[in-house]
């Protein structure tokens, strides 16, 4: 499960035959894997599904065709909130089928109704439209294009811009925030016409019209206002109860286990919570030596009683594997990290599916432990700690889109010197924050906003792009 795409055009002259073989081959980064390419029910449109061919990804779970429905997905489902014979599709492992059934029992609207990292997309033939869609956690980055003669929709940037659908030019905005930040903002992307979407959204594209609409069908704001009056101990029991059903539907697939533990909080409640549903998980560290990492990671491993698969860090071999890491993280992150596949190839070899922590700085509310210790020391300096203007060093105290933005900028607003030589200066950090949050009147609380600033760019934006960088090797289960 290492990607999909789907390719639509106004005319029937091959151009999507053609965008599609172009895709197929360029998505296939390694030689574990294949294109599986569905037959088209229209010359119009095209869809294709790339597997790893490793024992526990099977081509049939991310495929599906009837006489009315081709559906691939790239991901997994847990369960439907809704059943109809779904569930029993999940149960078996037939995801893309299980999609295609929630299409027609619930029609556009079908993944509001399935949970799970996924990404998908629907052909329905006899109702003439393409529907993309993502769940509320993506798997993969679901990038779509709009073109003079269709629409292109792929989880890979760099196979699409080269697919023929239309000319690839760089975004010298997003290129000046990855040089400076080290990351992508927003749903802009690498390349001029090209945007990410976010996770919890349904794009519907009529063939007859040739027209497209996409709706957001989650955000934080769907999560309601913080509960008022609950105590700690009944906010604790809370979250408590809803991590140990994750961890259950999460380690239900078949497969050898591994959970990252770096010694945070995020991959300590992941490794802890998996090692009760899976008696065999291992769990795995990069680090120095002697690093707090993994001398916290090595104790909590000693105490579980689990193997503990040690890899060190080595930034002198991010030469080596830059080109590749660069690929697989579609070039929208730093390559300083590459020395990191390093490590994915040894754990191939003892892992299937790898456990990461995932959002927990914006599910669990960042700061939750306490203080932001930078602004509150910035305001003892300034002595200023009153005022609507002031930022608090408590997350939720901050009930304005101008502290809001100062607290979220003092966790993440820390430019490389690239900036002074860069001839195009990129919006600032600090300037796009507070413009989102503003933007997001209507939806989101004025508490969550920072949590859902976080989740769509630090989150969406970087920390799956890590993930991603290891789905071409194995299996993620993120938690």
């Amino acid at each position: 499960m290492a990607g999909l795409y789907a390719v639509v055009t106004s005319r029937t002259d091959g151009r999507a035959l053609t965008a599609s073989r172009r895709l197929a081959e360029d998505m296939c980064l390694l030689p574990w894997q294949k294109a599986d390419v569905p037959s088209p029910h229209s010359a119009n449109v095209m869809l294709g599904s790339i597997t790893n061919r490793k024992p526990n990804d099977h081509p049939e779970a991310f495929v599906y065709r009837d006489e009315n429905v081709s559906c691939v997905l790239e991901g997994y489902l847990v369960r439907s909130m809704t059943d109809g014979g779904i569930n029993a599709l999940i149960d078996a492992g037939r995801f893309a089928e299980a999609a295609a059934l929630a299409y027609l029992i619930h029609g556009a609207s079908f993944a509001e109704f399935l949970e799970g990292p996924f990404t998908v997309a629907i052909h329905d033939n006899p109702g003439r439209r393409l529907v993309v869609a993502n769940g509320r956690f993506a798997s993969s980055h679901l990038y779509l294009s709009r073109c003079d003669e269709g629409f292109v929709a792929c989880t890979m940037l760099g196979p699409m811009g080269a697919c023929g659908m239309f000319r690839p030019n760089f975004n010298e905005e997003a290129l000046g925030h990855v040089l400076i930040y080290g990351i992508v903002l927003g749903r802009d992307t690498l390349l001029d016409g090209v945007e990410a979407i976010e996770p919890g959204t349904i794009g519907v594209v009529e063939l007859d019209a040739m027209n497209l609409s996409l709706r957001r069908y989650w955000s934080f704001g769907d999560m309601g206002g913080h509960k008022r009056g609950q105590s700690l101990k009944q906010h604790a029991a809370e979250v408590g109860d809803t991590l140990v059903a994750a961890a259950k539907r999460v380690t239900r697939r078949p497969g050898r286990y591994v959970s990252g533990l770096s010694g945070g909080l995020d991959s300590r409640l992941v490794t802890a919570l998996a090692t009760r549903c899976d008696p065999d998980m291992k769990i795995w560290t990069y680090g120095t030596p002697d690093s707090a990492d993994m001398t916290t990671a090595s104790r909590i491993s000693a105490h579980l009683g689990r193997d503990h698969l040690r890899f060190l860090s080595d930034p002198e071999r991010t030469p080596r594997h830059a080109a590749m890491y660069s690929t697989t993280v579609d070039g929208c992150v730093t390559a300083e990290f590459a020395f990191r596949l390093e490590r994915t190839n040894e754990l191939m070899d003892s892992a299937d599916i790898v456990l990461n922590g995932f959002a927990g700085d914006a599910i669990l509310g960042g700061s939750m432990l306490g203080p932001r210790l930078r602004i509150l020391v910035d305001n003892i300096k300034q002595r200023n700690l009153r005022g609507r203007d002031v930022v608090s060093p408590f997350l939720s105290a901050n009930t304005h889109p101008t502290t809001i933005a100062g607290y979220v900028a003092s966790k993440y607003d820390y430019p490389s010197q690239l900036h002074r030589v860069l001839t195009h200066k990129p919006e600032t950090m600090s300037a796009r924050v507070l413009r989102d949050v503003r933007a997001m009147d209507g939806d989101v609380p004025m508490e969550l906003r920072a949590e859902q600033w976080i989740f769509d760019n630090r989150v969406t934006r970087w920390t799956l792009m890590g993930v991603l960088s290891d789905r071409h090797y194995y299996s993620d289960g993120s938690l």
